[in-house]
This record gives C-alpha cells, sequence and structure tokens, in this order.
C-alpha cells in the first residue's frame, strides 16, 4: 500500500472509530451516515489530517509524555482550583414573599 493510500486509510478508521465512540450506537443508519461522513472527509482533507500517521515512537517521546502529562493535570488542577475560588458557599435561599398553596394560589404572607 502507498505511503498516502495508507495515510488515508488511517484517517478513515480513525474518522469512523471516533464516529462509533460519539454515537455509541451500531444502528445500521448510524454506521452508514459514519462511512459516508468519515470517507467524505478523507477525500478533501486527506493530505492536512494526518495527524495519527505523524506521531513517531521514539525514546524521547516516551519520556516527554508523562511530564506533558504531568504538566497538563497540574495546569487543570490550578485553573479548576481558580474557578472554584470565587464561587460563593452553598447558602440557604432567600425568604420569598409568596407561599404557595396545595391548590396552585398564591397568598402573600
Amino acid at each position: 500500500m502507498m505511503a498516502g493510500a495508507r495515510e488515508s486509510a488511517m484517517l478513515f478508521a480513525t474518522l469512523l472509530g471516533l464516529w462509533l465512540l460519539l454515537n455509541g450506537s451500531l444502528a445500521a443508519d448510524v454506521l452508514l451516515v459514519g462511512v459516508v461522513a468519515a470517507l467524505v472527509i478523507t477525500l478533501l482533507f486527506s493530505g492536512g489530517l494526518s495527524v495519527v500517521s505523524e506521531f513517531r515512537f521514539t525514546p524521547r517521546a516516551l519520556l516527554t509524555a508523562p511530564v506533558y502529562v504531568a504538566y497538563f493535570l497540574r495546569e487543570l488542577v490550578k485553573s479548576n482550583l481558580r474557578l472554584a475560588g470565587p464561587t460563593p458557599s452553598p447558602s440557604p435561599p432567600a425568604p420569598s414573599p409568596w407561599r404557595w398553596t396545595a391548590s396552585g394560589s398564591t397568598s402573600t404572607g
């Protein structure tokens, strides 16, 4: 298989796999739409979406992957803490001047 055809096949398989994972169904209509969508995207963007085929397993890649994951997790925790910091603590709801009855009518209290 030529290099271009191999990359296109890998792109098609990746797109179809993602489609199936995101849909969570193997129904015939879902599968057919996924195959058509993956085929169209592969034909239109075969030269520019070959991220899977560009990754090489080298010793440097294997050594830097845990460093990247640790950095990513650290930044994720920091951003979540920054977001949660200004969030007010739970408090009881403000009192309402309206009292609801079982019949659906209201009366002021």
